[in-house]
């Protein structure tokens, strides 16, 4: 029996822990149901940088590059969502025309090191604002 390469719809239960940051990974993630929130893991803390629900994608640029996911996600309720193999589309990916091609790659690396910046200046917000309470 040949193997379904298609996109598949898969369920979470809340509180599971869907991406791990670090990790990775070529699944992106479409949200049918439910929510799902989005931290990164700095100076041993979780930092909150977003929530997701349905109609909304997550995963997108370890689809795209392949390299390291750049946050965790985890289920904040039950939910189903459309899966998408980036392992199982790599062909058509690799379709695309050159320009194109060129384009999602600027763009991933940009989002990719925006991360960055704003997981730290987060954590340095959530750090002050913790401090001047104490």
């Amino acid at each position: 029996m040949s193997e379904k390469k298609g996109p598949k719809v898969v369920s979470f239960k809340a509180g599971e822990l869907i991406i791990k940051e670090g990790e990775l990974g070529r699944s992106m993630y479409i949200i049918k149901a439910g929510d799902v929130r989005v931290f990164k893991t700095f100076l041993g803390r979780k930092v909150a940088i977003g929530h997701l629900s349905a109609g909304e994608i997550f995963g997108e640029l370890g689809f795209f590059d392949g390299k390291k996911r750049i946050a965790s996600i985890d289920a904040l309720s039950d939910i189903s969502a459309i899966c998408i193999d980036g392992q199982k589309v790599e062909k058509d990916i690799k379709e695309l025309p050159n320009w194109l091609a060129s384009i999602f790659k600027t763009v991933v690396e940009r989002l990719r090191s925006t991360d960055e910046k704003l997981a730290v200046l987060q954590n340095k917000i959530e750090f002050e604002n913790t401090s001047k309470k104490t």
